[in-house]
């Protein structure tokens, strides 16, 4: 074999690779061209930061739950200045020098409170929140008598020196005689510990004694590392128990006896009641909220199971119905570029991982920590495909047909709750059904009352029949007159057609066009277009 010949058959076989590229389609979503695509989602959120365009990765961000707060402060607002209760039942004041911090550093959401620890005194000077009830069915407004209540929050402080006070609220009571009485709960650093003081704030309902009581945590808090912290009371039993991070750490009653079974002594709020957060704190706060119930909620009220991990258990993202165009698409496959932000201490902060390598997790991108994401597709000729949901591996082929397409990737965290994986961007190819080209060299034969009509096959081997249409206007096939029905007449597979029951001496049009499986709705482009006048015979 010469070296032309070589060169030419080189040539056609890359020509060739060519043409077959030609007819594949590509849509990409995420990346640069942002997630509009994406229409529903749970536990899903986007986040900048961690690529070059906004990624899509679980959310740690909390809801008010089965059980709303009273009381719930996420600080996702971004300045201390915009921090509001998600309920509307309290008013906040933010000192000049209190800060925010948002994303990595948050523990839940996007963003937390940081204190410098600047002030030294129970007012809105340096570095504290102020929190004061406005509505009066608050479970801190004025004289309000409390049930179940539950107080929770995570902590994260700079240093835990002795002293330290994490938050101060106060409030004043009348007592016999017109005197006032002061009351407040206070919780306090005291060495590397959690102090809790409750002072005049449950009383009886027998007379005006009122119980004080204080209890310092076991576990020790360390430093630059969040803890879950939680107080909740149960008044049918009068049991004032602290938790941190799940695990009980001290038990009291707030009984007659001081034992299960007596009277018990529950909250009653007095007047200018108002709640201080960080009156001597360094570090961060978030997700603080106050519930009237002492049940077992998941913190900030997220998805069953989730417990004190970071992040839900799964989540997940669904788009729009992409339209493909044309009827019987065949869908080729998806692609995908993703990976694994890992949390501070794991990897550097916010650390994201290079991409997963789909096939080693089956249809999912999957990572050391057993953190994944699932793709699944499902398509149809109906705007709204509601078949199942197909398993799609990234890189993988794949052979569905529709014009309908939705994709749908589920998100799973690390083990320990911990990790998220992330989405860059998801591409969808498939090849388009375009319709048969139309058949070639349409021939008109003009007879008496009707026109024999001739055609040649088209290059496409999909075609299951033609379409043939008429008029007495030239682009204008509108005919109704022929005796084998109105414009277009289906000729099948048939290269000709007899169409008779025409009126001699007007000259009509014609024109064919090819169709495939999908039916003559999916007809092609027309052929060139003829003329023909039908002439009575004259012998």
């Amino acid at each position: 074999m010469n070296k032309m010949l070589w060169l030419l058959i080189c040539a056609l076989f890359a020509a060739s690779g060519s043409l077959f590229a030609l007819g594949e389609k590509t849509l990409t979503l995420g990346g640069a061209g942002g997630w509009a695509e994406v229409k529903d989602r749970r536990g899903v959120t986007g986040a900048a930061g961690y690529r070059p365009h906004e990624v899509l990765i679980l959310d740690s961000g909390a809801g008010p739950g089965k059980q709303a707060p009273d009381l719930f402060l996420n600080f996702d607002e971004g300045r201390p200045e915009h921090f509001a209760d998600a309920s509307g039942r309290y008013s906040l004041l933010a000192a000049p020098e209190l800060q925010s911090v948002t994303g990595r550093r948050a523990r839940l959401g996007a963003g937390a409170v940081l204190f410098n620890g600047a002030s030294g005194v129970h007012g809105p000077e340096g570095n504290t929140l102020v929190i004061s009830p406005i509505h009066a069915g608050a479970l801190l407004a004025q004289d309000a008598r409390l049930g179940d209540f539950s107080l929770e929050f995570w902590l994260n402080p700079a240093n835990m020196e002795t002293g330290e006070e994490i938050l101060y609220w106060s409030a004043v009571r009348p007592f016999s005689g017109g005197a006032y009485e002061a009351q407040w709960i206070q919780c306090v650093v005291s060495r590397n510990r959690l102090r809790w003081t409750f002072h005049n704030f449950f009383a009886g309902t027998r007379d005006e004694r009122r119980l004080s009581v204080s209890f310092t945590g076991l576990s020790v808090v360390t430093p630059r590392t969040w803890s879950f912290h939680r107080i909740r009371f149960d008044a049918e039993t009068g049991m004032l128990e602290y938790l941190v991070d799940g695990r009980s750490e001290s038990i009291v009653y707030l009984t007659s006896t001081g034992r299960e079974g007596s009277e018990v002594y529950t909250p009653i709020v007095g007047r200018g009641s108002r709640l201080i957060l960080g009156g001597r704190y360094s570090g961060l706060i978030d997700e603080f909220s106050l519930r009237g119930s002492s049940e077992d909620d998941d913190p900030a009220g997220e998805p069953a199971g989730r417990g004190l991990q970071k992040f839900p258990p799964r989540g997940w993202v669904e788009t729009a119905c992409l339209d493909l165009g044309e009827p019987q698409s065949r869908v080729l496959g998806i692609d995908a570029r993703g990976g694994l932000i890992t949390r501070p201490g794991s990897g550097a902060p916010g650390e994201a991982l290079p991409e997963a390598l789909a096939g080693t997790g089956g249809s999912r991108f999957l990572f050391p920590d057993d953190s994944a994401i699932r793709f699944y597709v499902r398509c149809s000729d109906i705007p709204r495909p509601e078949g199942a949901w197909l398993p799609a591996s990234p890189g993988a082929p794949l052979n569905l047909r529709g014009r309908y397409v939705q994709i749908r990737a589920e998100f799973y965290p690390s083990g320990d709750g911990e990790n998220t994986p992330y989405l860059d961007e998801i591409s969808l190819t498939w090849l388009a059904n375009e319709a048969p080209r139309p058949p070639a060299r349409l021939a008109a034969t003009a007879l008496d009352g009707a026109v024999e009509l001739s055609w040649s096959p088209g290059a496409d081997t999909d075609v299951e029949g033609y379409l043939v249409y008429y008029g007495t206007g030239s682009g204008e096939y509108f005919g109704t007159g022929a005796a084998a029905g109105p414009s277009p007449i289906d000729a099948g597979k048939r290269t000709s057609l007899r169409i008779g029951g025409l009126n001699n001496g007007v000259l009509y049009y014609f024109a064919v066009s090819a169709y495939d499986e999908t039916g003559t709705a999916h007809a092609g482009a027309f052929s060139r277009e003829v003329s023909a006048r039908p002439l009575r015979m004259i012998e």
